[in-house]
């Protein structure tokens, strides 16, 4: 089969014909044998290479892709055709947007008509963003992978199945090499669905009516809600039961719908249950599985676990009883998911599913993307919750299996101490969702008042400078005020110097402010510029803080406990995730793969020192308290390597900013000096930012912005040598960490943690900062979510009332009970001194190292 697809020379659609040394370039077959299927693949753009060649996929990126496909064999199973969304040389100035992929989808279509008629089947692979969008107008690729296999009408009313990968070009070892698993898993994915086999295991459930639970239960049992979103006619719009009680006006009692139920009995069979969670006689049904589960010390599996109980004990005391840290054990398929494979685009269970081959939602009538149930009594509704429940154990399963095949039968990952590692760090965030975090309101009002005040002043002094930094005229204005600054200071033409892509005018980000603040230090234009950077931080205060916290229940308050008090309920995010079940597909992720939890709506742990004066109690009686570990990572990083000189400051009690200062950057110094402060501020930079590799260039920007010192490159190019002299012993750690990963491709932590990166020197390339700062920053945290879970054992325990209300990777912020603070400061020093996954660490190394802590009184008993 010889098919010709049409040229088109003379394009001049969009501007992108001005760079093209051949336009319109086709699609052009890759290898044809006479199958009945053609795979097209779609790329975004033509590249360098192509727009010499005249032909697509031809570069670094095709021959990547070219591998790829012979790796997967899908020749054998098709035809297979290369096209791009774009059909022009597009230069990297040149920002790719829809606007471009618009104007050529009418060309792409007309190669997919010639392909039409003369295959039977005709099957799209987007490679990439612009890609994805082309073929089905999805935005993002994220949104892409949950819609694996859609039929897109774009190019006729009968639809095209399209499927969704990275561009291979991220491959590259400069970029994101780590993420080839995902790609090959896309690739996998397409070969099911050429052979027909995209749904290898199907799963059907039977839900059986309520029972109680048997005299002897399975190890793990999963358990899964759905909640009045599910209705037909419903709108849930928020995913916290106090939010869903305030904002959607659903009370509690009446937020869940059903509870199902799953286990294996003894023959490997899925047996779900149903609970209607409004009938007394199932609640009485469903809390005798859960006492029974706790008293037998088994474990509840969820997928995103932390939503159903949280709205299980708040809609049900007697379900609160037993879904207790001290008396219930949980597990959670996101979990373990992220530890067999942390780059991982899909969350969710249904996409999860479909990666898999795990059939059974394509004959579902409901889902929680489309709630039609009827009612709790809707069968459809009971066979899509049960669904969930078998789904969720069988990817338990088989996420387990797939950890011991991938990283050995000994792998940290299985074991029992990764286990409660993962029970606590489930409950940590169950109990900060819970309690929410409180904020004084009278406060929040007057820094929003006096924050406007000062930018009114800025906009005042600034306008005099003739610089305009808001409203009409304050863009162009302020691109000339950086035009005139880099130029002042010799940095026109500098390639640290950022321009937009699009028009190429010089940017007035962050980027290019931080850049002149080091050379410009004193005179007129060094004045504007620290006013242009007070005013624009000052006004981020309002507008991303002080107003939508006290406007936008959604992000910010929530609900008023008392006159002058109200409480944000933040969600919390132990790995990278979708923002909430069940929200909307538009919805950004959160949490990061660095172990440290993280908020959004709002982000409280990253609430500027201004809004962090603005929190408070809730109640008379409290006090707010943060304990903070002391130097935890850098700790840790005398742990990990067992450098001398580290281990010998920490068990000694001596202060290691200062040996540095004293030993590396000021030899001869002493306490008695006049800017001794500085000195060891700057010490304490240098300590840090070697953890991650940091080099002499990132310290010089880092006394530049955050002290206003101007450090000559000799200077700080001695201070980094003058370091790793004195620190070998650390120098060679983190040369056995980036050798480790390169052979092996991940790095793994004692406690199953991991990150994934290339093979070999090149494939490590790009990650060394992270290579060597992963096993510190993950590892510190670790420690506190470790202690966190203990303490909050011991306050179920006994039945206290001071409450965890945030967190820092490093910190625990309490409303802590004036009656109880000194039992908390009993319990606290014991659980923050020796956190419970602190021995699996020190077995791991062969070494210990005191860990130490402070207490600030934020806000005194009132």
């Amino acid at each position: 089969m010889n098919l010709t697809f049409p040229t088109y020379p003379e394009c001049a659609d969009c501007n992108l014909h001005t760079n093209a040394k051949n336009r319109g370039v086709p699609t052009r077959p890759l290898q044809v044998t006479g199958k009945d299927t053609a795979l097209v693949f779609v790329g975004e753009s033509l590249g360098y290479n192509e727009n010499l060649a005249g032909k697509s996929w031809v570069g670094y990126a095709g021959q990547l892709l070219e591998k790829l496909i012979a790796a997967s064999k899908l020749g054998d199973l098709c035809d297979i055709y290369l096209s791009n969304a774009c059909r022009c040389y597009r230069p990297q100035s040149i920002s790719m947007t829809q606007g471009y992929t618009n104007k050529c989808r009418p060309y792409l279509q007309k190669d997919i008509e010639i392909l039409q008629r003369q295959y039977k089947n005709v099957v799209l692979f987007a490679c990439g963003g612009p890609a994805t969008y082309s073929i089905s107008k999805i935005k993002t690729l994220a949104l892409a992978f949950r819609n694996q296999g859609i039929d897109s009408k774009l190019f006729g009313d009968e639809g095209i199945p399209c499927f969704f990968t990275n561009h291979p070009a991220i491959l590259h070892p400069s970029r994101k090499p780590a993420l080839i698993g995902a790609i090959e898993a896309h690739f996998n994915l397409v070969r099911r669905y050429l052979t027909g086999d995209i749904v290898p295991q199907k799963v059907k459930v039977e839900p059986l009516s309520p029972m109680y639970p048997p005299l002897e239960l399975p190890d793990r049992i999963s358990l899964d809600i759905e909640t009045y979103g599910i209705l037909k006619g419903v709108e849930q719009t928020v995913f916290n039961p106090v939010k869903s009680k305030y904002i959607d006006g659903i009370e509690f009692g009446k937020q869940i719908e059903t509870v199902s139920i799953g286990l294996w009995d003894g023959d490997g069979s899925l047996i779900t249950y149903l609970f209607q969670f409004g009938r007394r006689d199932h609640r009485a049904k469903l809390v005798a599985w859960l006492e029974r589960v706790s008293q037998q010390g088994k474990t509840i599996v969820g997928q995103n676990i932390k939503f159903d109980v949280l709205y299980l004990i708040h809609n049900c005391p007697l379900c609160a009883y037993w879904l207790a840290p001290n008396r219930m054990k949980l597990d959670d398929t996101l979990l373990l998911g992220f530890l067999l494979y942390d780059q991982s685009p899909e969350k969710g269970l249904k996409e999860i599913a479909v990666l898999r081959g795990y059939g059974g939602y394509e004959d579902c009538a409901i889902t929680a993307k489309h709630g039609t149930a009827s009612g709790p009594t809707d069968p459809d509704l009971h066979y899509y919750n049960c669904l969930d429940a078998g789904m969720t154990l069988l990817l338990d399963r088989d996420c387990r299996e797939d950890i011991g095949h991938k990283y050995g039968k000994n792998t940290p990952k299985l074991n029992a101490e990764c286990a409660a590692l993962r029970n606590a760090i489930i409950w940590d965030t169950v109990e900060l969702e819970k309690n929410g975090c409180c904020l004084d309101t009278a406060k929040l009002s007057k820094l929003k008042d006096d924050s406007q005040t000062v930018c009114d002043l800025l906009q005042k002094e600034l306008k005099k400078s003739g610089v305009i930094v808001a409203g009409e005229g304050s863009e162009k204005s302020l691109r000339e005020f950086v035009w005139k600054a880099a130029d002042e200071c010799g940095l026109l033409g500098d390639k640290r110097l950022g321009y937009t892509k699009s028009d190429k005018k010089i940017c007035i980000d962050k980027g290019n402010i931080a850049l002149l603040q080091q050379y410009l230090i004193e005179g007129a234009l060094a004045a504007t510029l620290k006013n242009i950077t007070k005013f624009k931080a000052t006004r981020d205060i309002i507008s991303r803080y002080a107003k939508p916290l006290q406007t936008k229940p959604r992000k910010g308050i929530v609900m008023s406990p008392c006159r002058g008090r109200g409480i944000v309920y933040p969600s919390w995010y132990p790995i990278p995730s979708y923002h909430s079940r069940g929200g909307s597909q538009e919805d950004k992720g959160g949490g990061t793969v660095q172990g440290r939890f993280s908020a959004q709506k709002p982000s409280v742990p990253t609430f500027p020192p201004l809004v962090k004066e603005c929190m408070a109690c809730r109640k008379h009686g409290y006090k707010l308290i943060v304990w903070d570990l002391s130097q935890i990572e850098l700790r840790m990083a005398a742990l990990l390597s067992g450098d001398p000189f580290m281990m010998d400051d920490y068990m000694n009690g001596r202060d290691r900013h200062a040996a540095t200062a004293k030993d590396i950057l000021y030899p001869g110094s002493s306490e008695e000096d006049e800017d001794w402060n500085d000195k060891r501020q700057l010490a304490k930079k240098e300590n840090f930012l070697v953890l991650y590799r940091g080099g002499w260039r990132r310290l010089q920007e880092v006394a530049r912005e955050e002290m206003g010192l101007s450090l000559p490159d000799e200077y700080c190019k001695e201070a980094v040598r003058a370091f790793y002299r004195k620190h070998s012993v650390f120098y060679q750690w983190q040369e056995s960490e980036i050798e480790k990963a390169a052979r092996k491709g991940y790095t793994e932590l004692p406690t199953g943690w991991s990150r994934s990166w290339g093979l070999g020197k090149q494939g490590v390339s790009a990650y060394i900062n992270e290579i060597c700062n992963f096993p510190i920053q993950t590892l510190s945290a670790q420690l506190m979510q470790s202690a966190q879970f203990a303490f909050l054992q011991r306050l179920y325990e006994g039945y206290m009332l001071t409450k965890i209300v945030s967190y820092a990777y490093d910190a625990l912020y309490l409303e802590v009970a004036i009656e109880e603070e000194e039992w908390v400061d009993r319990e606290l020093n014991y659980v923050l001194t020796r956190p419970p996954i602190l021995p699996t660490i020190e077995k791991a190394v062969g070494r210990s190292v005191p860990i130490e802590y402070s207490k600030e009184v934020l806000c005194d008993a009132t």
